[in-house]
């Protein structure tokens, strides 16, 4: 984490998480477009993000980024307090195709793929 954090700017690299700091993505999209080399996706829980979040201190020294109008998810592998909440493919596609208009179909056939094939326990999925 020391490289990463050492080679991350704040004029070129966003977090992709809500706070009470970010900016909707879709308000400032040509904007982030423009500017934007180096994307940190978070993938875990959100409890397990958190946690990343209070061990590496400097991600909050850059910018972040939460949606306005996110699709629903589709994700029912894990469930989730968080009724928007998207999981981490489907925040990334969701990202890829506001700001560069990037066809993220594959990647949520990619997820319907791995869902159907899922054979954990029914006690986490999502409620749908």
């Amino acid at each position: 984490m020391e490289r990463l954090a050492s080679t991350c700017n704040a004029q070129s690299t966003a977090l992709l998480y809500p706070s009470d700091n970010s900016i909707a993505l879709e308000s400032q999209r040509e904007h982030i477009a423009s500017s934007l080399k180096n994307l940190l996706v978070i993938d875990g829980s959100w409890k397990q993000a958190y946690a990343v979040l209070q061990q590496f201190p400097w991600l909050s020294s850059i910018p972040s980024f939460h949606f306005e109008q996110a699709p629903a998810t589709q994700y029912r592998i894990r469930h989730t307090r968080i009724r928007e909440g998207l999981s981490t493919l489907e925040a990334t596609a969701y990202t890829l195709n506001t700001l560069y208009k990037i066809d993220t179909q594959p990647f949520i056939e990619l997820q319907e793929a791995m869902q159907d094939n899922w054979r954990g326990p029914k006690a986490h999925q999502r409620e749908t």
